[in-house]
Formats: C-alpha cells, structure tokens, sequence
C-alpha cells in the first residue's frame, strides 16, 4: 500500500507536465512492438518471436523458468541448479551427451554459447549465435527447447555423476566474494527463506539427496505456466511461431491444483541493522547502505508511470553519482569511489531499493562512509538543483537519442534481455520511436519538485540495512556496529 500511495505522489507532480500522458492513460500498459510476434499458448506457456539480423544468419534460442532456488523445500537445497546440471546429461530426444556433441559440431560451444544459470528466482537455458542458414539447425534448436521444457530425463546414474561435480563447484567457489555475498543474504533477506538459500547446496545435501527429491523439484515447478520461450534472430517468424505452438503442444497444463510459487516479502525494520563481514582474502574495504522498500506493483511495471519512476530514478541517481565523483577526485579524498543506486535489490522480486556503496582505503572506512553519508542527506535536506538537473537531462537525453538513432543496429542479445525481463517482471517494450518520443518528452519536461521529492521520500531512517567487507589484517581496524549506528545517528 505505501509503494502505490508513493506512486500516485509523484504522478501527481507530473500531471499535465508531458505531452505524452495527454495521448495515453499513465496507468494503461504500453503499446507493444509491432515487430515482436508473442503469445500464451493454451497451456500456459508465453513466446516471443522476433526477427533480427545482428548477426547476420544467427539466432537466439532460450528457456526462462521463473523458478529458482527460493522454491526448494528444506531438503532440496541446490537441486535447482543441479537440475540445471542435468538439462546437458539427457532429454528425451537427446540422449547423453549428444546434444552437446551436435551444437558443438556447428559452432555452438558448451560453456560459451551453450550455457544456463540458476538463480533464486529464476532458470534460463540458452544457445546464443547459433549459425541459422539451414532449417534442420532450427528445428534441432526448438527440439531443445521442447525437451528443456518438460523432458529432462533425470538418469540416475547421470545424477550421481554429477554430484562430484557440483560438489568441486561449491569448494572451488568458496571464496571471499561467495562468503560476502552469503553474508549479505543472510543479513538484508533475514526473515526470510532468502537467508537460507545459497544457490548450490550443501556437501551433505548434495550426497545424500535422493532421486526422488529432485523429481519432485523438477515434476513441481518445471510447468508451462511458468515458461517463456524466447528466439531472436535472423529467422523467418512465421514458421518459428508455428513451431513453438505445435511442438510445445503436448506439454499439458498444470492441474488446477497446481501449487503456487510463495510470494515472499523482506520484513521492515525500524532501527538500522548493521552486519560486519571481515575476511582474511578480502582484498578491498568497502561498506554499503540499504534503504529498502517495496518494489513496483507488477500491474504497473509496463505503464507510463513506471517509465516516469525510471527517469526520475536514472536523473537523480546521475545527479547524485556526478558530486560523488567529484569528491572522489580531489586531493585526500574520503573515498576512493562511491556510487549511488536505485531500483531492484537483484535476486527477490518484491524488493526496491536506494542503495549508497563506499569504498575506501584500509582503516579509513568510516571516514569515506560518513562523508557519503553527509552528501545522502544533503540530497534528502536540498535535494539538486536546477542547473545540475539540465545537465543530467542533457546527458541522459543524448544517450536516449543515440539509442532510438541506433534501434535498427540492436543486437539479438539486447532484444532478449528485453523479453526476458516483460516475462518475469511486466516490464514493456514499446514500439522504438514510440519510447524515445515518450522519453525526450518526460526528461524535458520533468519538473525538479519531482526528483527532489522522490528521493527524500527514499532516504529514510527506517528500512536501513549497513553491511561492511573488510579484509581481516594485522595492522587494519575495522569498524564496529557501535560505531557504524554512531556515525549514522551524528550525520
């Protein structure tokens, strides 16, 4: 409820200041790209089609399955990504290793342009630059996708195989940037289930699970409903759509009883929580502010308004990173580097956040954290001015045009990343001249009232979460909790 009150505030500030809401209703979703063919089939599954020739005579072939590690029950911990393992060691029209064999023999390389990822949220699978010139190369392609779907085959053998092999991953990512990266979950997701997933598993777990849990992970959650399919490239559209709906056609669609995914939301938190992390391998000091807050309700994420936020965020972030910069370069400066940030957190859906990011030289974390500090709240008191305003809006609106004068140069890559992210977040993807005209008009006319009032409602004094690296040296204090919460309460 806080996130749309916070919504309709600054929509109000902006009524009337554009040209753009006077065509359109701001809460109405965008128009989509005429040049992307998409769709629902009736079991559930969404597409997008799109034909695009950079490169020239290649293609684009992926999976998205908007689950991840956070639906894994206690004792599934790290199947996610195992069965993401799995997708290469068998399907149901490959056998072995024999998908492997064949898109390496056409120039598909495993590792580079063979790959998938895990994460909490979500599982991607995709075969990037696959050269496209004969038909049997796309069908091969699509049959990939059909069996990464719904057809794994989950050989028991192959997963015992496989347990050496996730086992060496998780001792050979063990590292300082792992462990930080666990630390930060479990402190800024604490409350949640988020804490207790880190992606891989367990050594136990990873021994001992059983064929069973995986198959259950995979029978649960591996549904239509939850895919996408998107291909990109130089394709004849027509017959690539066709073939999404008749080969995807004997997938059946979730029973009506089909389990839902938990939708998980980050607890408040009224004081500052602050979480020390010191590492012997750490190489760098750095500290970083949280200010939460809930994410964009999904139904407004392909709207105006949501374009509106996003400039907002992008000319106050630029704005705030521009004096942070400068600090930075002058003589004994606190910081080596600060940056400031705004939008998702990254890794859970129903999360929003401003975040600030300091690093510094060894022993002098709370001087560079505290000069940041001050430059956040001067932000919060004064917000920008207008001068600093009409350079960010040069700025970003050369960027905007450089980007519309290039829209028929845009690689396949970027249109995926497009289509991936309408899929699991709402987000639009409206027609090339469509967006730069909406987005030349609301930077133009974009009141400073706007970014100034955004951003004090960002910087708040509640929802913040600290979270410091450090190396753990001879010869290097480090902060404390006490003084972190002291220099915050003085600033």
């Amino acid at each position: 409820m806080k996130m749309k009150k916070l919504l309709f505030a600054v929509v109000a500030l902006l009524l009337g200041a554009t040209s753009v809401q006077a065509q359109m209703d701001a809460s109405q979703p965008l128009p989509v790209d005429k040049e992307i063919r998409q769709g629902v089939l009736p079991n559930g599954l969404t597409y997008f089609v799109r034909h695009n020739e950079k490169p020239k005579g290649m293609a684009n072939f992926y999976i998205v399955h908007d689950v991840g590690a956070i639906q894994e029950d206690d004792n599934q911990q790290g199947l996610a990504h195992f069965l993401e393992h799995m997708a290469f060691n068998g399907t149901k029209t490959y056998p072995g290793k024999t998908m492997i064999e064949y898109l390496e023999k056409i120039g598909v390389k495993f590792g580079a342009n063979l790959n998938a990822g895990t994460s909490w949220d979500y599982t991607q699978y995709l075969m990037r630059d696959v050269p496209v010139s004969r038909q049997g190369v796309i069908d091969t392609a699509m049959l990939i996708l059909h069996d990464w779907s719904h057809f794994i085959t989950l050989d028991h053998s192959e997963i015992d195989k496989e347990r050496g092999v996730i086992q060496e991953e998780l001792r050979t990512r063990d590292g300082a940037s792992w462990r930080s990266t666990i630390h930060l979950l479990k402190t800024l997701f604490k409350g949640t289930k988020y804490e207790h997933r880190n992606l891989i598993g367990h050594l136990d777990g990873l021994q001992s699970f059983s064929y069973d849990d995986i198959k259950s992970f995979y029978d649960k959650w591996y549904r239509p409903d939850y895919q996408a399919v998107v291909v990109v490239g130089d394709i004849d559209t027509d017959k690539v759509e066709a073939q999404v709906k008749s080969l995807m056609a004997d997938i059946a669609a979730p029973a009506a009883d089909a389990a839902e995914k938990e939708v998980i939301v980050v607890p408040d938190n009224q004081e500052p929580v602050v979480s020390i992390f010191e590492d012997p391998e750490m190489v760098e000091s750095d500290a970083t502010l949280f200010i939460k807050r809930r994410a964009m309700p999904r139904e407004y994420r392909n709207t105006v308004i949501a374009e509106q936020v996003s400039l907002i965020e992008m000319l106050g972030s630029s704005m705030a990173n521009t004096r942070l910069s400068e600090i930075a370069m002058k003589p004994n400066a606190p910081f080596t580097n600060a940056h400031l940030g705004n939008g998702g957190v990254g890794i859970c859906p129903t999360l929003d956040g401003l975040t600030l990011g300091v690093g510094t030289k060894d022993g002098e974390l709370m001087a560079g954290f505290e000069a940041a500090l001050v430059e956040l709240e001067r932000i919060r008191r004064h917000g920008f001015t207008e001068s600093e305003l009409e350079r960010a809006k040069a700025q970003v609106l050369r960027r905007e045009e450089q980007a519309y004068t290039n829209r028929n140069d845009r690689m396949n890559g970027q249109y995926v990343q497009r289509y991936l992210s309408a899929f699991r977040r709402n987000t639009a993807f409206p027609p090339a001249e469509l967006e730069w005209k909406m987005d030349s008009a609301i930077i133009a006319q974009l009141p400073l009232i706007a970014i100034n009032q955004t951003f004090a409602s960002y910087i708040t004094d509640h929802n913040n979460v600290v979270i410091v690296n450090a190396p753990k040296k001879e010869g290097v204090v480090n902060p404390t909790e006490a003084q972190i919460l002291e220099v915050m309460a003085k600033v």
